[in-house]
């Protein structure tokens, strides 16, 4: 997750770890749309092992993210979270940051887009879910996204849908006194 105030410019770095060249990047709003633009018409992908510094004025407030536009390596998971700080309109505590919920396939994205083109049924649906990366797989482990709380606190709790085709309605469940889980 990268972080900002508004008035600044925020600057982030990707590195292409992947066989393949990576992330044309644009934003979500409340980004600066002019911004969005300039980085996925300005910009091409990252050759692999090579880095690339996205910088631009903060002029929006607020929580958003930004993906891959390269091939479908959106859907593999090229994507990360921004807060831009500015005024809140809520009393809080604790600010726990962004939450991103995604959906989740074991095939690549490019094979799952492959097979979505020739379906008369829509996108498959995902083998899993993953909540800030992170969930319970059947039979392989793996660990439930967990957030600690305090009883009388207020929290700021910032939910992204990063997914490509899943929409999620959202509980948050207590386990015990420390810490809670959220559901979709």
């Amino acid at each position: 997750m990268a972080r900002q105030f508004i008035g600044m410019v925020f600057g982030s770095s990707i590195r292409a770890r992947m066989m393949v060249p990576t992330a044309s990047l644009s934003a979500s709003p409340p980004s600066n749309l002019s911004v969005v633009a300039k980085l996925t018409t300005t910009t091409g992908p990252i050759a692999p092992g090579k880095t690339k510094t996205y910088k631009f004025l903060c002029t929006q407030f607020g929580t958003t993210w930004y993906h891959s536009h390269f091939s479908a390596q959106y859907g593999d998971g090229i994507v990360g979270t921004m807060v831009i700080n500015g005024p809140a309109t809520a009393n809080y505590d604790v600010d726990l940051g962004p939450v991103a919920l995604t959906d989740w396939y074991y095939k690549t994205a490019f094979e799952l887009n492959a097979l979505a083109m020739q379906s008369a049924r829509g996108p498959p649906l995902p083998d899993n879910v993953l909540v800030n990366g992170k969930m319970v797989n059947a039979g392989e482990g793996g660990e439930y996204h967990k957030i600690a709380v305090t009883k009388g606190k207020k929290y700021r709790l910032r939910l992204i849908n990063t997914s490509v085709d899943t929409h999620f309605h959202v509980s948050l469940v207590s386990e015990n006194a420390g810490w809670c889980r959220v559901l979709y």
